[in-house]
């Protein structure tokens, strides 16, 4: 099973996922102009879960440069796909209100560029909302299998908004509950012999684990509006053009 296949069937149910989305919401509730419908560009948005949960704010576009992953997202629902390259994006400057790059530049050779396309594409004022996974230590088979080419610190992604002249209004570690879990994972992962590693990259979980992890992830929700987070398995910034 491809590693997109796998993403289109836990992306509803597997407790990562739903966690994940549940906080970026609750996030943009906060930072994002209600007042009118947005128009939103899904960098990288895979199968098409979180193109759907950002549809409350209004239009988004998903692009992708994986045709398995539009197919997957049509079978989603979702109508509005295009294929194009994250370091190169087919629009016109000035076109978004919000851009997502979710878990999207770690996997590109410049990440820069994609970040400066981001800004050209944003209207005056819009907002990029970003995710990368975080610390190099914690480097491990999903990483592999995911094609990644860094982790990072915090430090490290907002001198990459720096150059590029984005604006960070939120700068912040996440997943931070669940870190000391992880870190025993990637530690005993790197212990096992290679004949031993599972063939997936999410670990199978039982329901009831599942569902304890997701409430432990999700209750960052409430925490991340009010506070910056030391440390995490991953990194989230809300950033502004102008």
């Amino acid at each position: 099973m491809s590693v997109h296949e796998i993403a289109y069937q836990a992306e509803e149910s597997y407790f990562w996922y739903r966690a994940r989305l549940d906080i970026l919401l609750s996030l943009s509730e906060r930072f994002l102009k209600k007042d009118t419908p947005l128009i939103i560009l899904n960098v990288g948005g895979g199968t098409g879960a979180t193109s759907k949960g950002f549809s409350r704010f209004g239009e988004v576009i998903t692009l992708d440069i994986a045709h398995e992953a539009l197919l997957l997202s049509r079978k989603r629902g979702l109508s509005k796909l295009v294929q194009g390259d994250g370091a190169l994006l087919p629009f016109p400057s000035g076109s978004f209100d919000l851009v997502l790059l979710l878990d999207v530049i770690e996997h590109l050779d410049d990440d820069l560029a994609a970040l400066t396309e981001t800004k050209r594409v944003l209207k005056d004022e819009g907002i990029a909302l970003i995710t990368v996974p975080a610390y190099r230590f914690l480097w491990g088979k999903m990483d592999d299998i995911g094609g990644h080419r860094r982790r990072y610190i915090k430090r490290k992604l907002e001198k990459r908004l720096e150059a590029t002249g984005l604006t960070p209004l939120k700068l912040s570690y996440f997943n931070t509950l669940l870190f000391p879990l992880a870190l025993i994972d990637r530690i005993s992962e790197g212990l096992r012999k290679k004949g031993e590693e599972e063939e997936s990259f999410l670990p199978e979980l039982p329901p009831f684990l599942n569902k304890v992890f997701y409430h432990i992830f999700s209750f960052e929700r409430h925490l991340l509006p009010h506070l910056n987070l030391p440390f995490g398995l991953s990194i989230l910034a809300l950033a502004q053009k102008g």
